[in-house]
């Protein structure tokens, strides 16, 4: 029977406008924890009042399952 692990993907999301969106990046995270760190820490650099023409933003988080061989290619690098 193949074992599943809970893991976080947080999708970096680059918007340009006239262009709209595309997915830019995607991280992968053990826990929700972390997950939540790195967007709380990437999307801090969004603060300006007004909306730029260019800039990307890190989406919540979105809960996967994995099986433990992908875990291991993915976190044992």
């Amino acid at each position: 029977m193949t074992k599943y692990i809970k893991i976080y993907r947080v999708d970096i999301l680059e918007y340009e406008r006239g262009w709209g969106s595309r997915i830019e990046d995607t991280k992968y995270f053990k826990t929700l924890n972390i997950a939540n760190r790195f967007i709380t820490k990437y999307n801090s650099k969004n603060n300006l009042k007004t909306v730029p023409d260019w800039y990307m933003i890190a989406t919540k988080p979105t809960e996967e399952f994995i099986t433990e061989k992908q875990y291991k290619k993915l976190f044992n690098k």
